[in-house]
């Protein structure tokens, strides 16, 4: 979600963003070694962490307890999940939660949605998989039926590969379904929620499969990585499809990122703040989305070298770089250095000020 934002350190140590860029503040959270708050092991590794505007947080952490039961997901120092229970949640009778949150995500209204494998208790194989929000099962593969229109009946949910939520309820879901019950399908859905955790309507997208309006080949596949799409308070989201690259189709256009089912960029498009040169792909982009419509962008150009990767934002229909490799660091960054470009990947949320968090390296 673009208000939030989202970042994990290797070492050990979580910090809280707090006031404008000039005057930030730091607060340790949690380090490896520290106690795990409410329970009697140590905290050996933190894997992922989210934080919402009013500085609720999640942690997602490993420890030195039994290796059953040692991962554990911490709300505001409580826990909220653990591996090996059914801690937060009512799992299906004779299952327990598996070894690891795939995705965790909390939104300004403290709402939590977490994705995790499950397994028979006693076992370490994943059985099936859960979207939990606020500790209601939304969706158990396997058993919920998918009812968005245009899928035949008996569709049921297979898999859960990520999923992206706003602040009303609405989700955007990276998913696999059984189409009339067989095989494993994958599909992008726009999934909106009660306040109870009910589903009250399912809209498809686009699946694996099908031939969007005006692509001269039918979807080969997405790529559901959390940075790779976003859904804004509006419910307007930004997406990427890649197409079968088989004649009529090319390597070289088969990609698009899309904003609701309009295209904003197909890979061979020209890239906006680098005349005369196109996009390359965009397998490796990342991009957000904020409650005005304003979004952010990186990725590569079809250059090849030092020189062909950007951070640019689009405001107001404006397009702004803030990072081009090669070029100067930014001047608030002290030192004669120049953007090296590789580590940009991960996440850049934007906030609705069209402020964009982003790593330089």
């Amino acid at each position: 979600m673009n208000n939030k934002v989202r970042f994990g350190l290797g070492f050990g140590f979580v910090g809280l963003l707090a006031g404008t860029a000039g005057a930030q503040s730091f607060t340790e959270l949690l380090r490896a070694g520290d106690n795990v708050p409410g329970a009697s092991t140590l905290v050996t590794r933190i894997d992922d962490v989210d934080v919402n505007t009013s500085g609720d947080y999640l942690i997602e952490l490993d420890s030195d307890g039994p290796t059953t039961e040692d991962a554990y997901v911490i709300q505001n120092n409580t826990i909220i999940w653990q591996e090996g229970t059914s801690t937060g949640f009512t799992a299906p009778v004779g299952y327990v939660a598996g070894s690891y949150v795939d995705s965790m995500d909390i939104n300004d209204n403290g709402d939590v949605l977490l994705t995790f494998p499950l397994t028979l208790a006693g076992s370490t194989s994943s059985a099936q998989w859960v979207m939990v929000r606020n500790g209601v099962t939304v969706i158990e593969t396997g058993v919920t039926p998918c009812n968005a229109p245009g899928l035949p009946p008996g569709t049921f949910y297979s898999g859960l590969a990520e999923v992206w939520q706003n602040n009303n309820g609405q989700l955007l879901l990276g998913a696999n379904v059984a189409l009339g019950g067989t095989g494993n399908t994958s599909i992008l859905l726009r999934v909106d929620v009660d306040s109870l955790g009910n589903i009250v309507s399912e809209t498809k997208v686009a699946m694996v499969g099908e031939t969007l309006p005006g692509h001269p080949t039918f979807i080969q596949g997405f790529s559901f990585s959390k940075g790779r799409q976003a859904i804004n308070d509006n419910g307007d989201f930004i997406w990427y499809v890649d197409d079968d690259n088989n004649p009529p189709g090319s390597t070289l256009v088969d990609s698009y990122m899309y904003i609701n089912n309009t295209v904003l960029f197909n890979e061979a498009d020209p890239f906006p703040v680098a005349p005369g040169e196109v996009f390359d792909h965009f397998s490796t982009a990342e991009v957000d989305i904020n409650n005005s419509g304003d979004w952010v962008f990186s990725g590569f150009d079809r250059r090849t070298g030092s020189d062909d990767s950007w951070i640019f934002k689009n405001v107001g229909g404006v397009n702004t770089v803030l990072a081009h490799e090669g070029e100067p660091v930014p001047a608030s960054v002290p030192g004669a250095f120049f953007v090296a470009g590789a580590g940009f990947g991960g996440i850049v949320p934007m906030s609705n000020n069209g402020d964009v968090l982003w790593y330089l390296d």
